[in-house]
């Protein structure tokens, strides 16, 4: 399972209101899905790195940066940030920046808790990482016919290569394209 379907995207994101920190659960999920965010990158967003406007991130396999938009999660981080009062860090536990690993764990309960993955041959569900949250970033990308420059730009790649996977994988949206017009 690489990226979250739609429908499992909400899943999970609905039942961040029942986790036992819902404003971490829902930003977490939001920096992973709007942002392309990984797990790393979450836990190194230093308070510094969010102003009015904007969020800086910094790649973590590669050093490059992205400066985005914060508008559309701006209220959840101010709301976090008021509740949890971090001092240097995003996401700190007893004063301390939280590892990916936490970062990571907190998903994986949120899927659990929303009933997502892929049933293996035993009967038993393999809940999707973290990480895909990334990936599904790059899937939507590509369905909401962004160029793969930009989705490039975006995902904070080194190099096309790793972009075009998204694109390639989407070649079934191609397919169902030509089967409903012909």
């Amino acid at each position: 399972m690489k990226g979250l379907n739609k429908e499992d995207q909400n899943k999970v994101l609905s039942v961040c209101h029942k986790s036992r920190k819902p404003l971490k659960a829902e930003l977490i999920m939001r920096l992973g899905l709007q942002y392309a965010m990984r797990s790393q990158e979450m836990a190194n967003v230093r308070l510094e790195h969010i102003t009015e406007t904007h969020i800086t991130i910094t790649g973590v396999k590669n050093g490059r940066t992205g400066v985005y938009p914060i508008a559309p999660i701006l209220p959840l981080i101010k709301e976090y940030v008021a509740k949890w009062s971090p001092k240097e860090y995003l996401f700190e536990y007893r004063g301390k920046r939280v590892s990916r690993e936490s970062i990571g764990r907190l998903f994986k309960r949120l899927a659990k808790k929303a009933k997502i993955g892929e049933k293996r041959m035993d009967g038993s569900i393999k809940v999707p990482s973290i990480h895909s949250l990334r990936h599904s970033f790059g899937y939507n990308a590509v369905d909401a016919n962004l160029n793969p420059i930009g989705i490039n730009r975006l995902m904070r790649h080194r190099s096309m290569s790793a972009t075009m996977e998204y694109i390639h994988t989407s070649q079934s949206k191609f397919e169902e394209y030509f089967e409903s017009v012909t």
